[in-house]
């Protein structure tokens, strides 16, 4: 999917992103991604800003600015890329960016993030008081889940008033649903064991906080069965070693980076997609894409992935950072008696457009006129 409109075209929703190109694999990036395909499926025209420089150098989006409708809405997805945008827009009071409303979406407080991958004490408070400085001057906010809500409502004293909740989509089209055949077909192609056991799959950013050590452990808890890890990280070494030392080096895959193209693929050669992240999980978009594929998901109870589970979370959450009660659950959703297609039909209720309709009553809600001028005008 494109997620640009030619410059010339007039932008209703303009969205200042981060500093990776928006066509970058990940959760936010994916994020982005479908928002805005939902929100041009409701006749909305949309432009992301990505590769904003960081901490208020001149972001490579300024020259459009001029271009935003009159009613446009500006979506900012991070302090440090969002900071120049605000900044130019109070240096230029008579432009169409000093009219246009701002709402902040919230993924995670990026002090603690910095916190767990180890900065240091200075950088930390520097980027705890960065977020404040930033969200004192922000009115409307989204959050992925009611526990990251709740973030910035404690920690930042964002009155809650001005919070919304909005959980991600999933573009069920990239992550058709998979049967057996799909499963022997990709697990072929990735190159990955056929009859030796439940296929564990953990598409996981390799850090602490992500839990994938738990996972390795957990994997050595059963008698049979491959925990193939998809991503990087720094903590890809410490990892690596683990499974060594457990002795589990031809049970446990890393398979580094995956291109996007080769998602769908890599979940339909699971049999379970395992999350079982330690905390600072706004909600986990990798859960509603292995249920358009149709595979049953362990997960934590942390965050925002209760949330992220739906109907299923009696069958898919376990407690944090216990390894038996992770290898269990592993186990029992590998025999899952499920059908798929009721995991697909959640992930569908879960798509682009209801995603972008939702966010669109948050702004009339959040905003007043900038949302209802944009309702108008898409009805005419």
């Amino acid at each position: 999917m494109t997620p640009t409109e030619p410059a010339t075209t007039p932008v209703d929703r303009l969205h200042v992103a981060m500093r990776e190109p928006v066509s970058t694999h990940g959760g936010v990036h994916s994020y982005v991604r479908t928002l805005t395909a939902g929100q041009r499926s409701l006749g909305l025209t949309t432009r992301v800003a990505d590769e904003v420089t960081r901490f208020g150098g001149s972001p490579a989006w300024t020259p459009g600015v001029d271009q935003l409708a009159g009613h446009a809405v500006v979506h900012l997805h991070f302090a440090h890329a969002g900071r120049p945008w605000l900044r130019n827009r109070a240096h230029r009071r008579e432009s169409a960016q000093a009219r246009a409303a701002t709402v902040f979406h919230f993924h995670g407080p990026w002090a603690d993030e910095a916190a767990l991958h180890g900065d240091s004490r200075a950088e930390v408070a520097f980027k705890r008081l960065y977020e404040r400085d930033t969200y004192r001057r922000i009115r409307a906010f989204v959050a992925a889940s009611e526990a990251f809500a709740d973030i910035l409502s404690r920690q930042y004293g964002v009155d809650a008033g001005r919070i919304r909740v909005l959980a991600p989509a999933v573009d069920t089209d990239a992550f058709p649903l998979a049967g057996d055949d799909a499963r022997a077909a990709a697990r072929t192609r990735l190159g990955l064991p056929l009859g030796a056991g439940p296929v564990y799959l953990a598409v996981r950013r390799l850090e602490h906080r992500m839990g994938l050590d738990l996972a390795i452990r957990a994997v050595g808890r059963l008698g049979s069965g491959t925990l193939v890890v998809a991503g990087t990280g720094s903590r890809e070494l410490e990892l690596r070693h683990l499974a060594r030392t457990l002795r589990l080096e031809d049970r446990v895959r890393f398979l580094g980076p995956v291109p996007d193209a080769d998602l769908s693929a890599l979940y339909a050669a699971a049999d379970v997609v395992v999350v079982p992240s330690r905390g600072l999980e706004g909600f986990g978009i990798v859960v509603l894409e292995a249920m358009a594929t149709g595979r049953p998901v362990v997960a934590t109870r942390v965050g925002g992935l209760p949330s992220a589970t739906g109907p299923f979370a009696g069958e898919s959450l376990v407690p944090a950072d216990q390894v038996e009660a992770l290898a269990t659950a592993m186990a029992r959703q590998s025999r899952s008696s499920t059908d798929p297609l009721l995991y697909r039909a959640y992930a569908e209720s879960r798509g682009p457009q209801a995603t972008a309709r939702l966010l669109e009553e948050h702004l009339v809600d959040l905003l007043g006129a900038h949302g209802r001028a944009a309702r108008v005008r898409r009805r005419a």
